[in-house]
């Protein structure tokens, strides 16, 4: 298991870590998605049609400007899954868990994202087998409970941070 930086009191639960493998192939599985050009709108599409709550947080969204997020997001959680050092890549999952936070993103909703993330590469990855589909769970999940975990709102209080 991680070990948590000193503010934060309780290990985060992100067991098991992405090993290499699973880390290189979330990377070309993510690479043969965006080479799509709709996988994004489609990912969108099926997140938005999940949910009226879903849809409800997005009415007011510019899609370009989000997707180019998502993307950056996932960048942010594949380097987090990465980082053993709870460093940099922390504080930018800091920041996007914030933004989630104030918008009121339920803890069930992370849930119901990654799966409509999951079903969109399957249906986007030509080469998308079960060893694909672990590799961007065990390579999102870090991130994934970090956010749902509220850690980040402790920051916000605890002086000591850094």
């Amino acid at each position: 298991m991680a070990v948590a930086p000193r503010w934060i009191s309780a290990p985060l639960d992100i067991d098991p870590k992405p090993s290499r493998l699973d880390l290189s192939l979330f990377k070309r599985s993510l690479a043969r998605c965006t080479a799509k050009k709709d996988f994004l709108d489609r990912f969108y599409q099926r997140l938005l049609a999940a949910s009226p709550d879903v849809a409800l947080l997005f009415r007011d969204t510019d899609f370009v400007r989000q997707k180019l997020l998502l993307k950056r997001s996932l960048s942010i959680l594949m380097m987090f899954a990465l980082d053993e050092q709870l460093t940099r890549t922390t504080f930018d999952l800091q920041t996007l868990a914030e933004v989630h936070h104030r918008r009121r993103i339920a803890a069930p909703l992370y849930d119901l994202w990654l799966d409509c993330m999951l079903a969109t590469v399957r249906e986007c990855d030509p080469r998308y087998d079960a060893a694909v589909e672990r590799a961007w769970r065990l390579t999102l999940a870090p991130g994934i409970a970090f956010m749902k975990s509220g850690v980040h709102l402790a920051w916000q209080e605890d002086d000591t941070a850094p």
